[in-house]
């Protein structure tokens, strides 16, 4: 993704992988019943700048 990104000319300023709510492991116990709390990474964001 990083490559994609800078190939198009973007400059990534930031990356974010914020961790899922508390409620997350309520609402979908079955994708959580094989990991630990606070391992599992749902989402990962980019901060990108124009060149």
């Amino acid at each position: 993704m990083a490559d994609a990104f800078t190939a198009a000319g973007f400059h990534i300023t930031a990356i974010s992988e914020p961790s899922p709510v508390p409620e997350a492991r309520e609402l979908f116990p079955d994708v959580f019943a094989d990991r630990p709390s606070g391992t599992f990474v749902c989402f990962l964001f980019f901060v990108l700048q124009a060149c």
